[in-house]
């Protein structure tokens, strides 16, 4: 399934505006426009990219949330999605999230929202089981450059400390950091002393440093190292993590 919108004067493709709208793409499914535009100023609906095996292409910019405030802006990927772009800008009320390729072309990637790539992990059909091997390819690519800016948040899940059993980012060409690390640590895991985690990776290099880092899951104490080596920004345990207990409270019937 093909859908071509593109005009070669101006074209533009608004997802959400006066009320919520989604385009949803499976395997082999091509959606393609000039410009792409998930929300917009001064509306309330919210836009939405569901890529699941497809391909998205925007031939100039996608904009994934409204620039100035109006509806957010999502994009999902899963299955060796990909989003090509000559670029991509998220908004600080948009998110692009799960695994995929983005190919962002001339002008890179900025992000001022959130980037938060995913893991994939298959579970047996008997769901107290372990989970089965999962893949080591589930970090997010970036085909190009990467600036996290001030307002930027990179959203790490952690459920391991194997490849795949958390999210990193694999970017071509450099990276500059800035704004939130977040690590979201889930179902029950916790780091040991001297387990490393490579979040990201630039071919061409890292610059610059998150303004801060926050820890999701964990019990206070846990205390970590954050290095950048060689173009990987790593984090080492320097302790042994506790994980949070959910506290659940009994039904009571009336």
């Amino acid at each position: 399934t093909q859908l071509d919108v593109v005009d070669p004067a101006a074209g533009l493709c608004v997802i959400g505006h006066t009320y919520d709208g989604g385009v949803s793409l499976d395997d082999g499914g091509l959606f393609r426009c000039r410009n792409i535009q998930l929300g917009q100023t001064g509306m309330s609906g919210d836009g939405s990219i569901t890529v699941d095996g497809g391909m998205v292409r925007a031939l100039d910019v996608l904009t994934v949330g409204a620039v100035g405030g109006g509806g957010s802006g999502l994009v999902w990927m899963e299955n060796n999605a990909l989003v090509a772009t000559n670029g991509t800008y998220i908004t600080p009320n948009g998110v692009i999230t799960g695994t995929g390729t983005l190919a962002v072309g001339f002008l890179g990637l900025q992000n001022d929202g959130t980037l938060a790539p995913g893991i994939t992990v298959h579970y047996p059909l008997n769901s107290l089981a372990a989970p089965q091997s999962p893949n080591a390819d589930a970090t997010m690519a970036i085909s190009g450059t990467l600036t996290i800016g001030p307002s930027g948040q990179v959203s790490i899940p952690l459920i391991g400390n194997e490849a795949g059993l958390y999210g990193s980012l694999a970017v071509t060409g450099s990276a500059a950091l800035d704004g939130v690390l977040a690590l979201n640590f889930s179902q029950g895991y916790a780091p040991k002393q001297g387990d490393t985690f490579t979040f990201l990776t630039a071919t061409n290099g890292l610059t610059g440093t998150f303004d801060s880092v926050k820890i999701n899951g964990l019990m206070p104490g846990f205390e970590y190292d954050l290095t950048i080596i060689d173009g990987q920004l790593v984090l080492e345990a320097l302790n042994d993590g506790v994980a949070q207990r959910r506290l659940y409270l009994p039904l009571i019937r009336r």
